[in-house]
């Protein structure tokens, strides 16, 4: 496999993606900032903000580098280039992975940073806090997968429609396990059964997301 060609296309997303990533970062730590110093209304609105931040990086990045790519006819050029349909996947898997991994990562590392040292914010809020961040990754890598195998505006929007509706639903059906909820006011991290075997699907979803992405492309005959 060449990698240089890998390389160039990653190497490209990036370069067009730098500047918007670098905002919703710079959005997301305007949102740890009311999280850090705000009061309870601004630490309402700063976690709301981070959580509409995240969702807007991911649909941003894959709408730009993916979907754009068959709705301004380009991907014909691209795939005319010597690369396989094995590179391209790669390189486009790459590409937005680390794109949107890298913003979540430092959001998701601020969160962890209030939770556990803002005063009179408990500890216990950082395993529902991570839960929530690897939710937010989890439905990303889907909305990658499909966006990269269907190609598709609708399918891409419906995906990210579906997802946010189940993050609504996820936040309900985790405040009703007790074993969670009784964590939320601890002044200590507390990491429990429940817990962890949700933190596990999420990894699990990932990991198929990946697995899945890469199968349907290699099935694929025609980019055109």
């Amino acid at each position: 496999m060449s990698i240089s060609i890998v390389q160039r296309l990653v190497s490209k997303d990036w370069y067009l993606l730098r500047k918007p990533v670098l905002g919703y970062v710079a959005g997301g730590l305007v949102s740890l900032m009311l999280l850090q110093f705000g009061g309870a209304a601004a630490f309402n609105l700063g976690s709301i903000l981070i959580i509409t931040v995240l969702i807007a990086l991911g649909m941003h990045v894959v709408m730009a580098t993916v979907v754009g790519e068959r709705t301004e006819q380009t991907l014909p050029f691209v795939m005319s280039l010597p690369i396989s349909i094995a590179q391209y996947t790669l390189a486009k898997i790459v590409a937005n992975a680390t794109l949107f991994v890298g913003g979540w990562l430092i959001i998701s590392l601020g969160v962890c940073g209030v939770v556990l040292f803002r005063q009179g914010v408990p500890h216990g809020l950082i395993m529902l806090s991570t839960i929530m961040l690897m939710y937010l990754l989890a439905s990303y890598f889907v909305l990658l997968g499909v966006a990269v195998t269907t190609e598709s505006m609708g399918a891409t929007i419906a995906t990210v429609i579906v997802s946010n509706i189940l993050l609504n639903m996820l936040m309900y059906a985790i405040s009703s396990v007790p074993s969670i909820k009784s964590t939320y006011g601890s002044d200590r991290v507390i990491w429990n059964a429940a817990g962890l075997e949700i933190l596990s699907i999420e990894a699990a979803v990932i990991l198929l997301a990946l697995a899945l992405t890469f199968i349907f492309q290699a099935r694929k005959t025609d980019f055109l």
